[in-house]
């Protein structure tokens, strides 16, 4: 899920060039999607991870958010779940969260979630945080 946190910022990072002028205040709407592999946190099992987002984007007075509703599978493991993204950009510093939920025809559950801080100004990233959680784990 890391990738899918990598993949996010590198979507909402196209996207943001694609974005139309500082005066719009409606949404534009993108839809994007992915596949990954990665491992599954209840099982340690590799398994691919497909992705669909829809990004709704609103930039005014060089101010920007970004909000993601995600839908997940993953194969072998049968996982289903949802998410959801935000990024925040207001000249000065970016944040961007990221937070999934899936769940497996086993009962297995996890977490993924991420959140990311940079100062704009000087590059520094203040807080990078990632992790993958199982929740629940049907065979334990």
């Amino acid at each position: 899920m890391r990738k899918v946190a990598l993949a996010f910022l590198a979507s909402v990072g196209l996207l943001l060039g694609l974005v139309g002028s500082a005066d719009a205040v409606r949404p534009t709407e993108f839809r994007e999607g992915g596949t990954i592999e990665d491992i599954d946190p209840c099982t340690g099992l590799t398994h691919t991870v497909t992705f669909a987002i829809t990004l709704r984007v609103v930039e005014q007075d060089g101010r920007l958010v970004a909000i993601g509703d995600r839908t997940i599978t993953t194969s072998p493991t049968g996982y289903v779940g949802h998410g959801t993204d935000t990024l925040v950009d207001n000249g000065r510093v970016l944040v961007a969260r990221l937070a999934d939920v899936l769940r497996s025809p086993e009962g297995d559950q996890f977490l993924a979630r991420s959140v990311f801080v940079v100062n704009l100004t000087t590059g520094e990233i203040h807080l990078q945080d990632f992790g993958l959680t199982c929740v629940r784990n049907a065979a334990a």
